[in-house]
């Protein structure tokens, strides 16, 4: 708080300790009014959150602004007091003492519209002036007696929700940034009433805001309304919850075909003013951690970029395992070339125990002091790279039990030519939690390791859980069974959604993209122009055993890079095969859509096939006949099809995600706190987009509804 709230106290008080003792030093003091009613009127003093500045920092949020203006009552007369200079001025004579007891109500701001029962919410927020105005806050206090020095102490509480939205990246074909973000209130005004309300919100740097009146949220609205340096005008869907006096701080990336919202960090609004004017101070909270440099800087202890770590010191950071030193932790990588694996230090990087880790590539090495600001995974790309000659399997991660990690925006690159035969796989997970957003594993190469060890030359799943988010897996070798293989039986998990399989080379037989042999869901994934060089026949794009869901998916079988024997899919187990609203074909339509050994293989409608050998097919399906014609376009086959194509819906999606399940996996059970056992993301987060099909609308519906 300000000192001359104050000043008339201490004046008081060295007067009184004065008098009597020394009479040249007497203070002369004004005659005090105790008739009128001073106003001492803070945000939320006794809670943790607090006033007028809703952009400021923490020291100054608990301040009015000069030039405030806040209406209190008595019950008889409404005086509106306007900050000065001097504290809180009355409008005309101002209220007075008179009665006990005397119940006194405030509100701010005193403005056209606004009273103390109700709000209306200002859809114009886009200055500190303007967003100040929306930092609507009451008071109530009964007065049993006269206060000390007729002061009347007001404890404002917030009754708006603040939402911080930080854009930590923008495809480069969009232009790669935004020129403009709307956020939506669920409500227009307070009480919670009227439609949603779009709102212009306060911007600085990459980071937008606005207050919003708190609502329970709301699946089916627009949350964000996004407008592209490029023209490009996108949603984010699905208000979120809000609840007054708290600050709602998110991330966003926006992709060419998605759009990533992260979880929310919730906290309550802090002491301080309402807007100093620059948002950045009160941006969310940067996780602590360490800033990495492919060069070390200044002391290289990874404190902030003028003193980042190497790739040496990165390298002997994870090797240590120390949760002390990890847990927690987010790494964050400016972009260039890390080598992890040299021909001094072979062995990889092996992590595991109980840490949650965070690696967060795409930063701008000019960077300076603490600053996460300036991402950008396409224009600062961070690579972990292998410069070794190895004899002997070698994995660039090999991730065990109880670990939690986390790669964000990073390239793994093996940094193998397809003719070579080597022996480095980029991820082995032994027990872990694996999430990958933004990623790619390219370039690694096993086709010199010996058939079993060479398995899944990207990525091998022993045990654990795999969750991939808009990664590409392009351009690996191995020997046989997967680019990824899934080896994990019932004791594994894998979720694939927005991903891409293409150009990977298996050297022998059975799955070239992928062998499943575990549980798996994978929605919005393309898998195409994969290859094996086995020429007996004895190969498919997928093979396995494993209970597997597939939605809004592309399976592109080439007959010249793959022979037609065992078809697109063959499928070898007795568990739970499914497929939705995917395209399962081939460059020949002889080619059978599925080879089925044993176990059982379902149609759940809206498919595209050419062969239906082995499959259970639904009257939804649309089957083709001849030939499939297409442009492959960034990652999505696009095509046109027949005016009589079938099309699921967005419920007819979620209606069989919910219903599936097997006897160890299931991805949705409504006795759970969440609903969902197995969800891709943590929330409702990514909208979806699915494979193109004559110009239909983006699907925002995938394995986590």
């Amino acid at each position: 708080m300000k000192t001359f709230r104050y000043f008339y106290l201490l004046t008081a008080l060295m007067a009184f300790s004065a008098c009597g003792d020394d009479e040249e030093t007497q203070i002369q003091v004004p005659e005090t009014d105790f008739t009128h009613v001073k106003i001492d009127a803070m945000v939320g003093r006794s809670s943790l959150f607090t006033r007028s500045n809703p952009m400021g920092e923490t020291a100054k949020q608990s301040e009015f602004n000069k030039g405030d203006k806040l209406s209190v009552n008595n019950g008889r007369t409404h005086v509106v007091y306007t900050m000065g200079d001097d504290g809180w001025t009355a409008t005309g004579e101002g209220l007075k003492w008179e009665e006990f007891p005397t119940t006194f109500q405030a509100y701010y701001p005193a403005a056209e519209g606004v009273s103390f029962q109700s709000f209306t919410l200002p859809a114009d927020q886009a200055s500190t002036e303007k967003i100040a105005l929306a930092d609507y806050m009451t008071s109530t206090r009964k007065i049993d007696a006269m206060p000390g020095e007729g002061k009347l102490i007001l404890d404002m509480a917030r009754q708006t929700a603040r939402v911080i939205v930080n854009v930590s990246g923008v495809d480069a074909s969009l232009g790669g940034s935004l020129s403009s973000m709307k956020i939506y209130s669920q409500y227009a005004s307070i009480p919670a009433s009227g439609t949603a309300t779009a709102i212009a919100s306060y911007v600085s740097g990459h980071t937008y805001a606005a207050l919003v009146v708190p609502g329970e949220g709301s699946d089916n609205q627009v949350f964000l309304e996004l407008t592209t340096a490029n023209g490009t005008k996108q949603t984010v869907t699905g208000i979120r919850a809000a609840t007054a006096g708290k600050s709602y701080a998110y991330d966003i990336y926006v992709g060419e075909n998605s759009i990533e919202l992260s979880e929310p960090i919730v906290t309550d609004w802090e002491e301080g003013s309402t807007l100093p004017g620059d948002l950045q101070e009160i941006e969310k909270p940067i996780a602590p951690g360490y800033y990495v440099k492919p060069t070390a800087t200044g002391n290289a202890s990874g404190t902030d970029w003028e003193n980042a770590m190497g790739a040496n010191e990165l390298h002997d950071l994870l090797k240590r395992q120390s949760a002390e030193e990890l847990d927690g932790k987010t790494i964050y990588l400016a972009g260039g070339e890390y080598p992890l694996v040299t021909n001094g230090l072979t062995t990889g990087i092996e992590l595991g125990g109980k840490m949650v880790i965070t690696l967060q590539g795409g930063y701008n090495p000019q960077s300076e002091g603490k600053s996460v600001t300036d991402r950008n995974i396409q224009a600062y790309v961070t690579s972990f790279t292998n410069t070794a000659s190895l004899n002997a399997i070698t994995r660039m991660f090999k991730l065990g039990t109880d670990l939690d990690i986390t790669f964000d925006g990073i390239t793994l690159d093996g940094k193998y030519n397809k003719d070579q035969n080597g022996h480095l796989r980029g991820i082995q997970v032994e027990g872990c939690t694996l999430n990958m957003n933004n990623c790619v594993i390219k370039n690694f190469n096993t086709g010199a390791v010996d058939n079993g060890d060479g398995q899944g030359s990207a990525l091998r799943l022993n045990a654990g859980f795999i969750k991939l988010n808009k990664v590409e897996i392009i351009d690996n070798v191995g020997p046989s069974r997967g680019t990824i293989n899934l080896n994990c039986s019932d004791n594994g998990y894998s979720f694939f959604n927005n991903c891409l399989f293409k150009d990977n080379i298996i050297r022998q037989y059975w799955g070239v993209a992928i062998q499943s042999n575990g549980n798996a869901c994978i929605n919005n994934t393309t898998i195409y122009n994969n290859k094996s060089e086995n020429t007996t026949g004895q190969c498919a794009t997928i093979n396995g055993s494993g209970n597997v869901l597939f939605v809004n998916s592309t399976i592109y079988h080439n007959k010249e890079l793959i022979s037609k024997e065992m078809g697109i899919y063959r499928y070898e187990g007795t568990n739970n095969l499914q497929f939705m609203n995917s395209i399962i074909v081939s460059s020949d339509a002889t080619v059978p859509t599925f080879k089925q050994e044993s176990g059982q293989c379902t149609s759940k409608g809206y498919n595209v096939y050419q062969n239906t050998t082995g499959f259970a097919t639904d009257t939804n399906d649309n089957p083709i006949n001849g030939s499939w014609s297409f442009n492959y376009n960034n990652g999505v086959c696009e095509w046109s099809a027949p005016g009589d194509m079938h099309f699921a819906t967005k419920s007819a999606v979620t209606s069989v995600v919910r219903a599936y399940k097997t006897d160890n996996f299931r991805l949705w059970d409504k006795t759970s706190p969440t609903g969902w056992v197995m969800t891709l993301e943590k929330t409702k987060t990514v909208t979806y987009v699915m494979p193109t099909r004559c110009n239909r609308e983006p699907m925002t519906q995938g394995c986590n509804p």
